[in-house]
């Protein structure tokens, strides 16, 4: 799953609403960096079951959302 949100994830600079909940835990830091320097306009993002990221993955997000309020699952 993380490889697929890295290759795609830059095809949608627009995408405002993003469901990653998982329960085989894949997805690591390097998709959530593409989501947040992608992204611009999203303001929804579950991530619920996401064991593999770490703080890096919060702090990408909160940077790249300061302007706006976003929810986090």
């Amino acid at each position: 799953m993380n490889d697929l949100v890295v290759s795609i994830a830059p095809n949608f600079a627009k995408l405002q609403s993003l469901t990653l909940s998982q329960t085989n835990p894949q997805l690591e830091d390097s998709a959530i960096e593409v989501i947040a320097s992608c992204c611009n306009d999203i303001i929804e993002l579950d991530i619920s079951g996401s064991l593999n990221l770490t703080d890096w993955s919060l702090f990408l997000l909160t940077q790249a959302q300061h302007q706006q309020m976003f929810v986090l699952y």
